[in-house]
């Protein structure tokens, strides 16, 4: 068409059509995706669960060290770790950025954790386990605070916010665990 002529142009008009309302299948898929995070969370909790107690009976009734089964539990974690790095390695190709930056972040993280499992290990050692959960629940509100410090980033205030019931409930568990 020439300018002036009064022909639209169709396939503009088919771009700005209102679309048609999601199948069935479209609407279910965000409820698939939901129960399946759900049914991980479930999962994450109950070996949570086992694994901490089994924790417990193995350094109380058994005698394990601290320190050796969080050697055993981080060399497992390192091992697995490194088998999926592995993995995605041979299935995505190597970084572009060589990986420095990549290792020396993988070397903190992997420091920070070695110290949280080990510190943790110890506290179940000598006292009850409610008590260490009840500190280790604590970890949002650490977290919130390194973030400021060390990476300079400034949380929202729905953050902060949601903080506070759960600061709030640490300190009531905390004043009703102390011996």
């Amino acid at each position: 068409p020439e300018d002036g002529d009064s022909q639209t142009d169709l396939p503009a008009l088919e771009a700005q059509a209102p679309t048609t309302p999601k199948s069935p299948a479209a609407v279910r898929k965000p409820r698939g995706q939901f129960a399946a995070a759900g049914g991980v969370v479930v999962v994450w909790y109950l070996t949570s669960g086992v694994t901490l107690y089994l924790n417990k009976y193995l350094m109380s009734v058994r005698g394990v060290d601290p320190a050796l089964l969080g050697m055993v539990q981080m060399l497992s974690t390192a091992l697995f770790g490194g088998l999926h790095v592995a993995h995605l390695r041979r299935r995505e190709g190597p970084r572009k950025d060589g990986g420095g930056l990549f290792l020396r972040d993988m070397a903190l993280v992997g420091v920070m954790r070695a110290l949280t499992v080990v510190l943790g290990l110890v506290s179940l050692k000598y006292v009850a386990v409610s008590f260490t959960e009840t500190v280790k629940a604590s970890a949002p509100f650490f977290t919130v605070g390194l973030t400021r410090v060390v990476l300079g980033e400034r949380t929202s205030v729905q953050v902060g916010l949601a903080l506070v019931p759960v600061v709030g409930g640490l300190m009531l568990c905390s004043a009703f665990e102390l011996s």
